[in-house]
């Protein structure tokens, strides 16, 4: 029933969010003091475009604008950010106009100040490019860069600010790989994988796109770095949802992404679009001379239908059996070749790899066991054998999923929720505490005596509990074997 009043607000339950501009990326300028063999996007140091970046006051009337809409976080790219002169009085603004936001650096150019103001709450990622002074600065193609970054991370900790490694692999510093973890590690608690394969450079220049393609790694070594998660995939594909979902026999290409997504990018010239990887200039709209409202409003969903796939799209990618397989995207094609239809060899063979992984995984790293009519879809990080599972849970083994089918995966090792917004706490008390966000429940293993500072186990699960993640401080017990429940749940220990 509505209720007609201006006493009472009606309050519907949304499955869907309504298309508003929540999130925002902006690179501040495409100029780097490195000059990665990889890089897709580096423009040198003193290039003339620095002429035509957004001035402070411009960046600061579209944070305002944006706001407005909805907007509420904000990811800072580049170039390298911290070229600007002004980068701190910008990086200031953005971070206190947002309830969060992440940052993308080499780190070379981080300074005392600049770590402090870092110390706010966001998620901070600086790349690291081998695992030796030698091998980085040959990376970077800028000697002393080595010596800077890890400066960098010395100013950070100093003033105890939490970042992310984030090591970027390639061919010519793979070889160092497991020493790169190893440095990761020793540096901070968390390091992720940039995208281990290399789309190639906006400027199309012939020079830097072989020498990007001669750092692109083997197909097997890419997935291996970027293992699919089969049980999200599959998720996807049910909602028919995701980046790369395109409804058969239709031809626009970029339909279902722009109805799906709740973000836009923003260049350092001020050109808007609903990806950082759009750089065709008939699709990026000019907000020197219009709105944040005008282009997210209007603009933006224009797009949906301008860009069709041509022949080259329909019979070849939009009908390919390892489609869902494959890591391709219009914006790779236009990279690769300057046509949005286009195929990429290299992804093709990805996929190839891709799909014999995910046949690997159903085999070791995914069982099933049915309960009360309900089944159990385990999977792991780890493959799980025989010995995972008690004895006493043989009985319960079934050969696949069922009609009603909850979802667990176990991983092995914690996320970083350091200054993380986890919602309401509604419980707490050993060996849990409970929190509720939106439609996410949220577990931590807590200790008797510290509390949340020393966590043994973290469960996030969504509204109706059909699908969780279990992470693990590391891998040793379920190695062990013998776990007595399918959750691991009793494992916590003080």
């Amino acid at each position: 029933m509505i209720i007609m009043s201006s006493e009472y607000k009606e309050i519907k339950k949304l499955n869907k969010l309504p298309r508003l501009p929540l999130e925002g990326s902006i690179d501040l300028t495409y100029r780097c003091d490195n000059n990665c063999r990889h890089c897709w996007l580096r423009l040198s140091p003193n290039a003339q475009e620095k002429k035509q970046e957004l001035s402070f006051d411009e960046i600061k009337n579209i944070i305002d604008q944006a706001r407005k809409l909805g907007n509420r976080k904000w990811s800072i790219s580049g170039g390298e950010p911290m070229l600007r002169p002004d980068f701190s009085e910008i990086f200031d603004y953005i971070t206190s106009h947002s309830i969060s936001y992440s940052l993308n650096t080499n780190g070379g150019l981080i300074t005392p100040a600049i770590a402090r103001l870092m110390k706010r709450q966001g998620n901070k990622m600086i790349a690291v490019y081998g695992a030796t002074r030698e091998v980085h600065d040959h990376i970077t193609r800028n000697p002393g860069s080595y010596d800077a970054t890890m400066r960098g991370f010395a100013y950070l900790k100093e003033a105890g600010g939490s970042f992310t490694v984030q090591l970027i692999p390639m061919k010519d510093n793979y070889h160092q790989y497991d020493l790169m973890v190893k440095l990761a590690q020793s540096l901070s608690k968390h390091y992720r994988i940039g995208a281990p394969w290399l789309y190639l450079s906006a400027s199309g220049d012939p020079i830097i796109n072989e020498e990007i393609k001669k750092q692109r790694l083997y197909q097997k070594d890419v997935i291996e770095l970027d293992k699919p998660s089969l049980s999200y995939e599959e998720k996807m594909e049910q909602e028919n949802a995701g980046c790369a979902y395109v409804k058969r026999g239709d031809d626009r290409l970029f339909a279902a992404c722009i109805a799906n997504r709740r973000d836009f990018h923003v260049d350092p010239y001020g050109q808007m679009t609903f990806c950082s990887f759009i750089k065709d200039p008939k699709m990026r709209y000019d907000l020197r001379t219009g709105t944040v409202k005008e282009g997210w409003d209007k603009f933006i969903p224009s797009l949906a239908d301008k860009v069709r796939g041509t022949k080259d799209y329909l019979e070849g990618c939009a009908v390919c059996e390892d489609r869902k397989n494959c890591r391709w995207c219009p914006v790779y094609g236009y990279l690769e070749h300057g046509d949005f239809s286009k195929k990429m060899e290299y992804l093709c063979a990805v996929a190839k790899e891709n799909k014999d992984y995910k046949k690997n995984w159903q085999k070791e790293h995914r069982t099933y066991y049915q309960i009360g009519g309900i089944t159990i879809q385990v999977e792991s990080d780890l493959p799980i054998t025989d010995k995972t599972f008690h004895p006493k849970l043989a009985p319960f083994h079934v050969a696949g999923p069922g009609a009603d089918t909850v979802y667990i995966h176990h991983h092995f090792a914690l996320p970083d929720l350091e200054k993380k917004d986890l919602g309401k706490r509604l419980y707490s008390k050993p060996p849990w505490s409970i929190y509720k966000k939106d439609d996410t429940w949220i577990y931590l293993g807590i200790s008797p005596s510290t509390g949340e500072k020393d966590l043994h186990k973290i469960a996030v699960f969504n509204a109706d509990h059909s699908r969780g993640q279990i992470y693990h401080p590391n891998d040793k017990s379920f190695k062990k074997g013998d776990l007595s429940a399918l959750t691991s749940f009793f494992l916590i220990k003080y």
